[in-house]
């Protein structure tokens, strides 16, 4: 049975930023609600407030007004490290540039979130190569990225963020990159982690077909959400990766 407290709410969400004079609301009055083990996709063009949006469900950004709720708290009124612990323990991302440390295996990749747990060298080894078998990569655990195929570095992606084993998995493009062939893969691979272990997956993306293989389809326009919604068609050339080896950095030591 799934605890309640994984469910996530957003409840009149709003994110302003202020530049000088000038003041931009991205996310206007956002009311969502998530059930623990939903499988949802967000889609939205450049501008649309899709990446402000995840940075808040993934406790990267607070919000400026409004109440997230997550893990059964309030995490409006969570100080920093706070939030840190919590994202740490109960998030996990993949990014569509995969973010693999070039220099570090598949298992030293995949057992790095685990250091920041105080997990010991045994446990971390054991974790991951879990991971790295349920996302069928056993056979290249000692393989730095330059040794692996776009489709196998998103596998030890996905392997990397599951390893804590977080209620909560946010996909950013996570698709983007890859061939159309092993795009189906991924998501039958998400898919499958979804059924299986219970973790709510929301992915952000830009292709309909899939947003098409989600429980929920929303669309983000203008900084409101629009529920089962998804548009025919939506230029790819709008939409520009701005997620940056920093940002894995904040999202992985806090």
């Amino acid at each position: 049975m799934k605890d309640s407290r994984d469910k996530l709410e957003l409840v009149d969400i709003y994110k302003t930023y202020r530049v000088g004079p000038v003041t931009t609301q991205v996310l206007c009055g956002i009311n969502l609600e998530v059930a623990a083990g939903d499988l949802v996709s967000i889609m939205g063009a450049s501008g649309s407030g899709k990446t402000t949006l995840m940075n808040t469900i993934g406790l990267l950004d607070h919000p400026t007004s409004g109440a997230y709720i997550f893990q059964g708290q309030n995490t409006a009124k969570l100080k920093d490290k706070q939030l840190s612990t919590l994202r740490g323990r109960h998030v996990g991302f993949v990014f569509q540039s995969f973010h693999l440390l070039p220099l570090l295996t598949a298992l030293e990749n995949v057992a790095l979130p685990l250091v920041y747990q105080g997990e010991s060298r045994s446990q971390m080894k054991r974790r991951a190569l879990e991971e790295l078998e349920k996302v069928s990569m056993s056979d290249r655990v000692n393989h730095r990225p330059d040794q692996l195929s776009g489709g196998q570095k998103q596998r030890v992606a996905i392997a990397r963020a599951l390893v804590v084993q977080p209620s909560l998995l946010l996909a950013d493009e996570p698709t983007g990159a890859l061939d159309p062939d092993t795009a189906n893969d991924v998501i039958v691979l998400l898919k499958k982690m979804n059924a299986e272990q219970g973790v709510t997956i929301l992915i952000i993306t830009h292709d309909p077909a899939v947003a098409r293989q989600c429980k929920r389809q929303l669309q983000i326009d203008n900084g409101q959400l629009i529920e089962n919604h998804v548009k025919a068609a939506i230029d790819r050339e709008s939409f520009v990766p701005d997620v940056g080896a920093d940002y894995f950095a904040q999202v992985t030591t806090g």
